[in-house]
Parts: structure tokens; C-alpha cells; sequence
């Protein structure tokens, strides 16, 4: 990860790791907020952050305040394409369905959702499409990964390849 403000300026703690050694891989890095970001593999997500202020002023990322969190170890993104920036949430396909990692609000008692542990809680939630699960079963998962998402006028449209489909040949709303 470059400097926001320097393209050529790097420092050790720029550098990340991801789930050395495991098989799964790297589906799509979704930017959260100017110093953090939300790193989707298939089968999980990790939450990074390069310090709180790093950049603001060109100043480098520090040990104390950068580091790479799990969120969920049993969700992932299954189509690079499907992930989407809206309305303050990160939205995207999973074999589950659609979920929404949501950072404002709170779940109940004391715990907000303004914090990884927060956002942790709501993959482990009802996804969004459950009221529409009976589509999402028919998704060709073998072709799933060109599916295609867009969001406009407080939508999520989801171009995905049903049933025998190869190509994406329906949109869901």
C-alpha cells in the first residue's frame, strides 16, 4: 500500500500479509475509510488499517496503530465484481447470499458496529437476499465470479448467471 499523498512513498508497515499459507485467496480489497480498508478472500475478510492520521499529512503508518484483523472466517466473496461501496456500507455476494458490512448504527446493548468486532457481528447475520434465498440456490456457482453489481437510487443491482446460464443473464434488485 502506497502513501495516499505520495504514490512512491512506502515504509515496512505498508506491507501486508494475508493469511500466509492457507488456500484461500484474494478476491477484492474494498476501500472504508481514508485509512483503512476491507480485504475480501473467497472463504473469508480481513479489515486493515494504516494508522490512524498515517497520510493525513504524509506521515508514516506506526506499529502502534496499523494492523490486519480477521473478521469473519466463514464468509467470503465469491465474485471480485459484486462488491460495492454504498451508503456507508460495503455490500457483496457470498455463497450465503448478499450481505452488508455495515458500519454505523449499533447492534443492541452496548456493542456498536463502528469498530471490525462490530462489522464482524453483522456477516454472521441473516443475509440480505434471505427473503429472495430461493433465487440465490439457483446461481450458477460455476461461472459466479463475472457476476456484476451497481448501485443507484438506493439499489443494489446484481447481474448473476442463473440456473444453467454462463453468462450473467439475470439482474437482482
Amino acid at each position: 500500500v502506497s502513501h495516499y499523498l505520495a504514490d512512491n512513498g512506502w515504509s515496512a508497515l505498508d506491507m501486508f500479509s494475508i493469511n500466509d499459507g492457507s488456500s484461500d485467496r484474494l478476491v477484492a480489497i474494498a476501500p472504508w475509510t481514508l485509512n483503512e480498508f476491507v480485504i475480501f478472500m473467497r472463504n473469508s475478510i480481513f479489515y486493515a488499517s494504516v494508522g490512524v492520521g498515517a497520510n493525513a499529512l504524509n506521515d508514516l503508518a506506526k506499529d502502534d496503530n496499523s494492523y490486519v484483523k480477521s473478521l469473519a472466517t466463514d464468509v467470503g466473496c465469491i465474485a471480485r465484481d459484486s462488491v460495492i461501496q454504498a451508503g456507508g456500507s460495503v455490500l457483496f455476494l457470498s455463497d450465503n447470499g448478499i450481505f452488508a458490512l455495515n458500519p454505523s448504527g449499533s447492534t443492541g446493548g452496548n456493542q456498536t458496529t463502528n469498530t471490525p468486532e462490530g462489522m464482524r457481528l453483522l456477516t454472521m447475520s441473516e443475509p440480505l437476499s434471505a427473503p429472495i434465498n430461493d433465487i440465490i440456490k439457483r446461481i450458477n456457482y460455476n461461472y459466479v465470479k463475472d457476476a456484476v453489481a451497481a448501485y443507484h437510487e438506493n439499489r443494489y443491482y446484481l447481474a448473476v448467471p442463473l440456473d444453467n446460464s454462463q453468462t450473467n443473464n439475470t439482474v437482482l434488485v
